[in-house]
C-alpha cells in the first residue's frame, strides 16, 4: 500500500530534536514539585494523561531508536533515580497512594516510561544506564516484595507489571557485583527462614539476599507477561554467578528445572513450564565457552526430548506452543554448539534433523530461530567437518528444489520458473536459512550459483491465497537479507566468476517464442552483447531495482534498496552507474509506492539497458500490471508507457521500431495468454491499460511526415506495421472481452473501464493514419466534394486533421471554424468505400458493439473512459448514424430509468454532454438531436428523485458548452438543485446536489460581458441563492459558494473575498455586505438578496458548529452595530424571512432563535417594525405545532416582546397562558423567561 505522502522517518528526523527538548523539559516538573520552602520533593501520584503523552512521545521514535542514543545517559538516570527518591519517601498518613481514574502513583509513570525505552531502545541497552551501586539491592528487593505480596499478605498498592519488570530487571543488573553475596546479605540463612520451593532443595550457607532473590525470579518466571524475561535474566545472573557455583546453586537449580517437568498432582499453567525452559537456554547460552554446565547436558537434551516425543499431557500445551517451540530450539541448537567443542557429532545430527524440519514450521518465531540456529550449527561444522556443513547447505537447497519447476517457455529453450507446488512457510525458512548461512560465510564457492539462484527466485516469491490475498512477503523480505549478507560477507574476487540461472529472474528476458531476425534482442551501449556475460552481481542488482520500485510491500521496497546500497558500496565499478542508481533507488525515495513506481522506476530505467528491461518486463507481472490495487494497475500502465517511450532510453537503441515490436510482443503474449484464464480481471485490467497508454503515446509519432507514402517508404510502412499491430492487438483483446462479458465474468467495471481507455487510444491512431494517407491520395477529389477552396494549402488541412483526431481521445470544445469545417470534410471521407479499410471497420464495429454493453456501468472510474470512447467513435461518423445512435441510447437511457433501480444511465448522461458540441451543428429539422437530448435530460431529472443522476447531470453540465449555448433549457435543473435540501437515513444528501450546482453558477458567472448582458436576469436571480449558500452552515457548501461569489466580483473585492476563511467572523461580515456592494456594481440592488443570504446565514448562526454559531453571530452584532440603517435592514429581513418561511420548520425556528438572539443583545428592541404584526407571525409560526425548538424559539422571542410597551401586556398574557403547555421542555421555559422578564416567582397556572 502507498506510505504517507511525506515519509515519517523524514518527519521524525526533522522533529526528533524539538521532541527531546520537550521530553528533557517535561521530566523535571513531572517527576518533582518545588514548594514554597524552595526544595524539590518527589510526587506520590501524576496525571495519567501526562504520562501516556510522555510515553508517546518515546514510542514515537519505534522506527528510528538510534536517534535516543545521545540522550539516554539524561534520560534514563533522571528516571532512575526518581524512582529511588520514591522508594525512600514515606509517604504522608492522609496521602492518597492508589491509582484513580485521572491520577496514577509516580512509581507506575516511571516504570512504564523506562519499559517504553527498553521497548523502543532495547533492554540491553537501557539496563546499562541503571546505577550498579549494591546499596540499591536492599531497597529495590523490599519494594516489589511489599507491592506484590505472596498469598495472604496485605499492601495498600499492588505494582503493575511495568514496576515488576523494571525492579526485576535492575536487580539483574546489580547482582553483576564484582564481590561474594555473603559480604553485602544483611542476614545470614537459617532453617526457619529457609522458602520451600518444591523440587529445590537448598545448598547450606546461601546468603540471605539470594534466598529473596531467587525465589522471587521463580515465581515471576510462571508469569505470562513481560515480568518472565526479566525473571529469567535474574535467576540466569545469580546462578552463573562464581560465588553461587561454588555453594552449588547451579546444579540446584538446573535440578528444580528439570524435575519441575515430572508428573505433578497439580499441572501447572503452560507459562510456567514455558518460563522454567527460559531459563534453561538462558543458562545454557550463558554457560558457552566454558564447561560449566557439561554435567547437566544429557539430562537437558533428554528433557527436549521428552518434551517433543512423550504423551505426558503436562507437554501438549508446550508442544502447541510457538514460543516454547522458540525456546526448545535455543536449547538444542547450545547443545549442538557445546558439543561441537568436543567434536562430539551425536546430538548435533539429531539437532540438525529437528532443525531440518521447524523450517518449514507454520509459526514465523519458530523458523526464525530454527533458520539461525542452523547457520550458527553449520558455521561451527565448517571449521570441524567441512564436508558435513556442505551437507547441510544440499539438504536446503535440495528442499528448495522439490517445491519448484522449472518450464520451458520457448523453443529457444529458455524457461521460467513455478511456484505452484511450493509452501510459502517453507520457502521463508529456507530461504532465511540460506541468508543466515551467507551472512556467516558458510557456504562455499561452488554451492553460491544455486545458492544465488535461489535467492532470485524467493525475491520475487508469491502465491495467491484461498481468499485471493498474496502470500510469499517473508520469503521475499528473507531474500532482501540474503542479498545485502552476501554482499556484506563476501568479496568481488569470489562473485565474480559465479555463474546464475537466468530463468530465475524476474527480470530476464524469458516471454515465450522470440521475434524473427532477433528483433527481441536489442543491442546498446552499457551492456554486454549476450546476456549469459552479465556479472551475477550485475543481475542481482537489476532485481533488487525491480524489488524496491514495483514491490507491494513498503518494507521489502526499503530492504531492497538497502541490499542495493551495501552491494555498489561493497562491490564499486561491478554495478552499471552504482551512485547513480542508489541515489535514485533512495531508502526514502521508495518508502510511497506510487512515487517509487512513477518516478523511481522510470529514472533507474533510464541510466541502463539492465535496468530498463527488468523493469519493462516485471511491469507487466504480478508486482505491476497484474497487482490487486486498481489505482497501482493505472499507475503502473502510465509508468509502462513512459518507460518505454523515454526519450533518454530511445536515444540508446538502434530502431524505435525495435523497441515497440518487443513490447507489443511482450504485451500479445501476456493478453494471447489470457484467453484462458478469464477469470483474472485483474490482470486483465492492467494490461489492457498499459497497451492504451502505449497507444496514446504512439501518437506522437503519427504525424503528416511519417505516414506519407513520398516522403520515406520504409519509414512509413513501418509506422502503418505498428498501427496496424496495435490494431490487431485491440481486436484480439476485444473479443477476450466480450467473451468475459458474455460469462460470468465478475467486476466488469474494470474490463469496462480498460477496454474504454484502449479503444479512446487506439482509436485517434487507426484513424489519423488512414484519413492522412488517403487525405494526400485523394486531396483534389476530397476538397471539391467537401465544396473546399481549391487554393487551400494542404499542409494546414493536415494539422487540423491531427488536431481533430486528437480530440477523438478527449473530447474538448471546438471553437474553430475551419476545425469544424474540417469535421464535415472529414466525415464525408471518411464513410467513402475507397477509403474504409478491413481493420477499421472490424474495429468500429467491434468498439461500438462494446461500448454499447459498457454503457449499463455505473462506477465513476469507469464512466468517464466510456463516454470518451463513445464519442471518438461517433465523432467522425455520418450524421445519420450519430443520429441512429444517440436515438437509440436515449430510449435505452429511459428504460433503465424506469426500471426504478437507483443511478442508472449515467454513462448515457456523460456521453450526452459530449455529443452536445457535435450535434448541435446539425440540421435541426432533419436530426433535432440537441431537443431530444435536452427533453431526455430533463424527464430523467423529474421522474424521480435520484441523488446520483441530479448530481452527474450538474457535473456534466459545468464541463459542456450546452452550459452556455442551451443556458434557458437547464436553467430550471440548475435553480431546482441550489434549492435541493432533501434528507434521508444519511442526512443531507441535497448537498452534493447543491455542490454541484454552485460549481455551474460559477462557471456562468465567468462568462464574457456579452453573454452576461443576454442572461442578465438569470445572473440576479442566482446571486441571492449563492449569497445563501455562501452562508450555509455546511463548510463544503460554503467552500465552493464563496469559489462561485468571487467569480461575481471585481479583481480587487475576489481577491481579499477569497483570502478570507470561510470559517472567520470576517467572511460572514463581508458577506453581509456584500449585497449593497455588489447592488452598486450592478445596480438596481434587489432586496432579496439580502433576503436569500439571511435565509442560509441564520442555519449558521443557529444550527451550525459552536464556533461556527459564535462567529457568525458575532459578524451579524458587528454588522448591524455599524449603522442605524444597517439594524434596520437586517430586523426588516428577518421579518419577512420569517413570513415566507411558516411552512418551512428548517429555517423558521433558524430565525425565531436569530430574533430572540439580537432581543437578547438589544438589538431587535431597537428596529422600526409593526410589532403587533410580528406579534401575529410568531403566534402562527407555532401554531397547534409538536415541534418543541420551534416552541422555543418563540418563547425567547415572546421575552423579547416584554420589552415592546405596545404588545407587552398581551404577550405577558400568551406567556402565561403557556405555562399551562403540554410539554414540560416549553413549561420549563416560559417559566425562566418571566422570571427573567417580570423578575417574578410564577408558578404553572397561579397568577401573582
Amino acid at each position: 500500500m502507498d506510505a504517507s505522502e511525506i515519509d515519517r522517518d523524514v518527519l521524525l528526523q526533522k522533529s526528533s530534536a524539538e521532541l527531546l527538548a520537550d521530553l528533557e523539559t517535561s521530566l523535571e516538573p513531572f517527576l518533582w514539585k518545588t514548594p514554597s520552602s524552595g526544595n524539590p520533593r518527589i510526587r506520590r501520584r501524576v496525571r495519567a494523561r501526562e504520562a501516556d503523552r510522555l510515553v508517546g512521545l518515546v514510542e514515537r521514535f519505534q522506527e528510528l531508536p538510534q536517534l535516543l542514543d545521545p540522550h539516554l545517559n539524561t534520560l534514563v538516570p533522571v528516571l532512575a533515580q526518581a524512582f529511588l527518591s520514591y522508594l525512600q519517601t514515606v509517604p504522608r498518613p492522609k496521602h492518597a497512594t492508589g491509582d484513580t481514574e485521572l491520577l496514577i502513583t509516580l512509581s507506575k509513570a516511571i516504570c512504564r516510561l523506562l519499559y517504553t525505552f527498553c521497548k523502543v531502545r532495547g533492554e540491553k541497552v537501557i539496563v546499562r544506564f541503571l546505577s550498579t551501586e549494591t546499596r540499591h539491592l536492599e531497597l529495590l528487593l523490599s519494594a516489589i516484595e511489599h507491592g506484590n505480596p505472596l498469598s495472604g499478605g496485605v499492601t495498600k498498592t499492588v505494582w503493575s507489571w511495568e514496576e515488576r519488570y523494571i525492579t526485576l530487571l535492575w536487580l539483574s543488573q546489580l547482582l553483576l557485583a564484582p564481590f561474594d553475596l555473603a559480604t553485602i546479605s544483611s542476614s545470614d540463612s537459617e532453617d526457619d527462614n529457609i522458602p520451600i520451593i518444591p523440587h529445590l532443595k537448598w545448598p547450606s550457607k546461601v546468603p540471605g539476599i539470594s534466598l529473596r532473590v531467587i525465589p522471587l525470579a521463580i515465581r515471576y518466571l510462571s508469569s505470562p507477561g513481560k515480568e518472565r524475561d526479566a525473571a529469567r535474566f535474574l535467576l540466569v545472573r545469580i546462578a552463573m554467578r562464581r560465588d553461587m557455583q561454588d555453594l552449588g546453586m547451579l546444579k540446584v537449580l538446573v535440578e528444580w528445572a528439570i524435575a519441575s517437568f515430572g508428573k505433578s498432582e497439580e499441572p501447572k499453567p503452560v507459562y510456567h513450564y514455558i518460563g522454567v525452559l527460559s531459563f534453561l537456554a538462558g543458562i545454557l547460552n550463558s554457560s558457552i565457552g566454558t564447561s560449566d554446565m557439561a554435567p547437566y547436558v544429557p539430562k537437558v537434551f533428554r528433557l527436549i526430548e521428552d518434551i517433543s516425543e512423550a504423551e505426558n499431557t503436562i507437554f501438549h500445551g508446550l508442544q502447541e506452543s510457538a514460543v516454547a517451540r522458540k525456546i526448545i530450539i535455543k536449547i538444542i541448537r547450545t547443545i549442538s554448539v557445546l558439543d561441537l567443542r568436543t567434536e562430539d557429532m551425536t546430538r548435533a545430527e539429531s539437532t540438525i534433523g529437528t532443525l531440518l524440519e521447524y523450517l518449514s514450521h507454520s509459526s514465523t518465531p519458530v523458523r526464525l530461530a530454527a533458520s539461525k540456529s542452523l547457520s550458527m550449527i553449520t558455521m561451527k561444522l565448517d571449521t570441524i567437518n567441512p564436508e558435513f556443513a556442505t551437507q547441510i547447505v544440499e539438504a536446503v537447497l535440495e528442499e528448495l528444489e522439490r517445491s519448484i519447476t522449472w518450464v520451458k517457455v520457448s523453443a529457444e529453450n529458455e524457461t521460467s520458473f513455478d511456484l505452484s507446488r511450493a509452501d510459502p512457510s517453507q520457502w521463508h525458512g529456507l530461504i532465511l536459512t540460506l541468508a543466515h548461512l551467507l551472512y556467516r560465510h558458510s557456504v562455499h564457492a561452488e554451492q553460491l550459483p544455486s545458492l544465488l539462484s535461489y535467492l532470485a527466485v524467493g525475491l520475487a516469491f508469491q502465491k495467491k491465497s484461498t481468499t485471493g490475498g498474496r502470500l510469499g512477503t517473508n520469503v521475499r523480505d528473507a531474500a532482501c537479507f540474503g542479498i545485502w549478507a552476501l554482499a556484506r560477507r563476501y568479496s568481488t574476487a569470489e562473485l565474480i566468476n559465479v555463474k546464475i540461472n537466468i530463468a530465475s529472474l524476474s527480470g530476464a528476458v524469458q516471454e515465450g517464442t522470440p521475434f524473427p531476425d532477433n528483433t527481441n534482442h536489442i543491442p546498446s551501449l552499457d551492456r554486454p552483447d549476450h546476456e549469459s556475460e552479465r556479472p551475477v552481481l550485475q543481475r542481482l542488482a537489476t532485481e533488487l531495482v525491480i524489488s524496491a520500485s514495483l514491490d507491494p510491500e513498503g518494507n521489502i521496497r526499503r530492504g531492497a534498496s538497502a541490499a542495493l546500497q551495501e552491494l555498489v558500496g561493497r562491490h564499486p565499478d561491478i554495478i552499471v552507474e552504482g551512485i547513480k542508481l542508489v541515489q535514485v533507488v533512495d531508502y526514502h525515495a521508495v518508502a510511497r509506492r506510487s512515487r517509487a513506481i512513477q518516478e523511481v522506476a522510470t529514472q533507474a530505467a533510464q541510466l541502463s539497458d539492465n535496468y530498463y528491461d527488468g523493469l519493462r518486463i516485471a511491469l507487466l507481472g504480478w508486482r505491476g500490471a497484474a497487482d490487486g490495487d486498481a489505482f497501482i494497475r493505472r499507475t503502473v500502465a502510465s509508468t509502462f508507457a513512459d518507460v518505454v517511450w523515454d526519450t533518454g532510453i530511445l536515444s540508446r537503441h538502434a530502431s524505435l521500431y525495435s523497441i515497440l515490436s518487443v513490447m507489443l510482443h511482450s504485451l500479445g503474449l501476456k493478453i494471447r495468454n489470457l484467453g484462458s484464464r478469464q477469470r483474472e480481471v485483474d490482470e486483465t485490467h492492467g494490461l489492457l491499460l498499459c497497451l492504451a497508454c502505449c497507444a496514446q503515446k504512439l501518437r506522437t509519432i503519427l504525424n503528416p511526415g511519417t505516414v506519407r507514402d513520398d516522403s520515406d517508404s520504409e519509414n512509413a510502412a513501418r509506422v502503418s506495421t505498428l498501427v496496424a499491430s496495435f490494431t490487431e492487438l485491440s481486436l484480439e483483446a476485444m473479443k477476450s472481452v466480450e467473451e468475459s462479458f458474455g460469462g460470468s465474468s465478475t467486476r466488469q467495471e474494470l474490463l469496462a473501464e480498460s477496454l474504454s481507455c484502449l479503444i479512446s487510444a487506439i482509436n485517434p491512431c487507426v484513424t489519423r493514419q488512414a484519413i492522412l494517407q488517403h487525405f494526400r491520395a485523394e486531396f483534389e477529389s476530397s476538397v471539391a466534394s467537401a465544396g473546399l477552396p481549391e487554393t487551400i494549402d494542404l499542409n494546414a488541412q493536415e494539422g487540423e486533421i491531427t488536431i481533430l483526431c486528437d480530440t477523438m481521445s478527449k473530447p474538448t470544445w471546438m471553437t474553430s471554424t475551419s476545425i469544424y469545417t474540417m469535421l464535415k470534410t472529414l466525415q464525408r471521407v471518411y464513410i467513402e468505400p475507397t477509403f474504409v479499410t478491413n481493420n477499421l471497420t472490424k474495429f468500429s464495429k467491434s468498439a461500438q458493439d462494446l461500448l454499447s454493453r459498457f454503457m449499463d456501468t455505473t462506477e465513476e472510474s469507469t464512466i468517464s473512459s466510456v463516454s470518451d470512447a463513445a464519442f471518438g467513435l461517433l465523432l467522425l461518423a455520418s450524421p445519420t448514424h450519430q443520429a441512429s445512435t444517440i436515438l437509440e441510447w436515449i430510449q435505452v437511457a429511459k428504460g433503465k430509468a424506469e426500471s426504478g433501480r437507483k443511478g442508472q444511465g449515467k454513462a448515457y448522461i456523460h456521453t450526452f454532454f459530449k455529443m452536445f458540441q457535435l450535434v448541435e451543428y446539425e440540421d435541426l429539422k432533419n436530426f433535432p438531436l440537441q431537443e431530444k437530448i435536452i427533453q431526455a435530460l430533463n424527464w430523467r431529472w423529474n421522474l424521480s428523485y435520484d441523488l446520483e443522476i441530479r448530481t452527474t447531470i450538474l457535473s456534466c453540465l459545468s464541463k459542456s458548452n450546452a452550459l452556455m449555448t442551451q443556458t434557458k433549457d437547464f436553467e430550471q435543473m440548475i435553480l431546482a438543485g441550489l434549492e435541493d435540501y432533501t434528507t434521508d437515513s444519511r442526512g443531507d444528501i441535497g448537498s452534493h446536489v447543491r455542490i454541484e450546482a454552485t460549481k455551474v453558477v460559477g462557471i456562468l458567472f465567468q462568462q464574457p460581458e456579452p453573454w452576461k448582458s443576454n442572461h442578465n436576469a438569470l445572473l440576479r436571480n442566482l446571486i441571492g441563492k449563492i449569497f445563501r449558500l455562501g452562508a450555509e452552515k455546511l463548510d463544503k457548501v460554503r467552500i465552493e459558494a464563496q469559489v462561485a461569489i468571487s467569480h461575481a466580483l471585481n479583481g480587487s473585492q475576489r481577491t481579499e473575498f477569497l483570502a478570507t476563511p470561510p470559517t472567520s467572523q470576517q467572511y460572514f461580515f463581508t458577506l453581509l455586505a456584500l449585497p449593497e456592494s455588489y447592488g452598486l456594481d450592478n445596480s438596481p440592488q434587489d432586496p432579496t438578496w439580502l433576503l436569500s443570504l439571511l435565509e442560509g446565514f441564520v442555519l449558521s448562526a443557529d444550527t451550525g458548529s459552536q464556533d461556527l454559531i459564535r462567529v457568525s453571530r458575532a459578524a451579524l452584532i458587528r454588522f448591524c452595530s455599524l449603522s442605524p440603517s444597517h439594524l434596520q435592514f437586517v430586523c426588516s429581513s428577518l421579518v419577512l424571512v420569517l413570513e415566507q418561511n411558516l411552512a418551512n420548520d428548517r429555517v423558521l425556528v433558524s430565525v425565531l432563535e436569530v430574533i430572540g438572539f439580537l432581543f437578547d443583545m438589544q438589538i431587535f428592541q431597537q428596529a422600526d417594525v409593526k410589532w403587533s404584526r410580528l406579534f401575529f407571525l410568531v403566534q402562527k409560526a407555532h401554531f397547534k405545532t409538536g415541534n418543541v425548538r420551534k416552541l422555543e424559539g418563540a418563547v425567547r422571542v415572546y421575552a423579547g416582546f416584554l420589552e415592546i410597551p405596545s404588545i407587552n401586556g398581551e404577550v405577558e398574557k400568551k406567556l402565561r397562558g403557556m405555562l399551562r403547555h403540554n410539554f414540560p421542555r416549553v413549561r420549563k421555559c416560559v417559566e425562566e423567561e418571566l422570571f427573567v422578564g417580570l423578575g417574578e416567582n410564577v408558578e404553572v397556572g397561579v397568577k401573582t
